[in-house]
């Protein structure tokens, strides 16, 4: 599985807050998501993307990487073995979700639109958001 060609297709995230902080915002978003990358708040962002991730595999096949082996449709556990972590990377057709744990997102590349939707009804349901960021090309 070639993990590059997705990094280089159109992505959005599902992240804790609506959309992108502005560089010149006057809140104080580092120390606001260093808090949340701290115990025990971050196990609660933990569970809110496995619970995502669980309720997607209620429509979708997945596979989850673990060490060179992608695992078909794993059981729970592992997904937030994974998750607690490194991180995770989950395929989904020709979709890949991305979670790295220094981060409070997890990148969503290339989804179609029906997926892309489902994934915004599910992080609603867990109090998350799914946006488009900007970019530069």
């Amino acid at each position: 599985m070639d993990i590059d060609m997705f990094l280089n297709s159109p992505f959005w995230v599902i992240d804790f807050l609506p959309y992108k902080v502005p560089a010149d915002g006057k809140g104080q978003f580092f120390t606001v998501e260093d808090y949340f990358l701290k115990f025990p708040q971050i196990e609660s962002l933990h569970w809110q993307f496995l619970s995502v991730l669980l309720k997607l595999n209620c429509y979708y096949q997945i596979k989850v990487a673990v060490g060179d082996q992608w695992i078909d449709n794993p059981d729970p556990e592992l997904i937030q073995k994974q998750i607690g972590g490194r991180g995770l990377d989950v395929l989904i057709k020709n979709t890949l979700i991305q979670y790295n744990r220094d981060d409070t997102h997890m990148t969503v590349y290339n989804p179609t639109e029906e997926l892309l939707e489902l994934l915004r009804i599910l992080a609603q349901s867990e109090g998350l958001f799914v946006w488009k960021p900007e970019t530069n090309t």
